[in-house]
C-alpha cells in the first residue's frame, strides 16, 4: 500500500470517526493502522486504544495484533508479548492459538523476542517459520533467523 493510499484511509477513517466516534471501533483500528504505517505511532496507540476500549466483546482481535506492531516499533517487548497474547486469547484462528500455548514454557524475554520477529514476518506477508525441537514430552520453539 502506498503512502497515497495510506494517507486516504487515514481521511477515511477520520471522517467516520468524526460522523461516528463514539462507538466505531473499526474505524479507530484502520485510524491507527494508517498511522503506524506512517510512522505516527503516538497516533496509532492512540487509535487502538480507543478501539481496544470501545470494543468490550472482542469482536475484533486484530486491534491487539495492530497495538503488539505499534509497541514493537517502539522497542517495547514486553507489551509486544502481552498485546499478542490479549490477540491470540481472543482470536479464532486454531494454529496461532496452538502455536502460542506451545510457547508457554520458554522465558517471557525470549517469547516477546520471537513474537516481535513474527510480527516483522506478518508486515511482510510471509509465512510463519516456526521450528520445533522436540525434548522428552516438551516442544519448545526456536525462531529462525528471517
Amino acid at each position: 500500500m502506498g503512502k497515497h493510499s495510506l494517507q486516504e484511509v487515514l481521511e477515511l477513517s477520520g471522517h467516520v470517526l468524526e460522523i461516528d466516534g463514539s462507538s466505531n471501533f473499526v474505524a479507530y483500528e484502520y485510524h491507527a493502522a494508517a498511522n503506524l504505517n506512517l510512522h505516527d505511532l503516538a497516533a496509532a496507540e492512540k487509535s487502538d486504544l480507543r478501539a481496544a476500549e470501545l470494543d468490550r466483546e472482542h469482536r475484533e482481535p486484530r486491534i491487539y495484533f495492530v497495538l503488539a506492531q505499534i509497541y514493537e516499533a517502539k522497542g517495547d517487548f514486553a507489551e509486544v508479548a502481552a498485546q499478542l497474547r490479549s490477540y491470540l486469547k481472543y482470536t479464532d484462528s486454531p494454529l496461532d492459538a496452538a502455536w502460542f500455548s506451545s510457547t508457554s514454557r520458554i522465558s517471557k524475554n525470549r517469547q516477546a523476542q520471537c513474537l516481535a520477529r513474527i510480527i516483522r514476518q506478518r508486515r511482510a506477508t510471509k509465512p510463519i517459520r516456526l521450528r520445533f525441537r522436540g525434548h522428552r514430552r516438551t516442544l519448545t520453539p526456536v525462531c529462525l533467523p528471517f
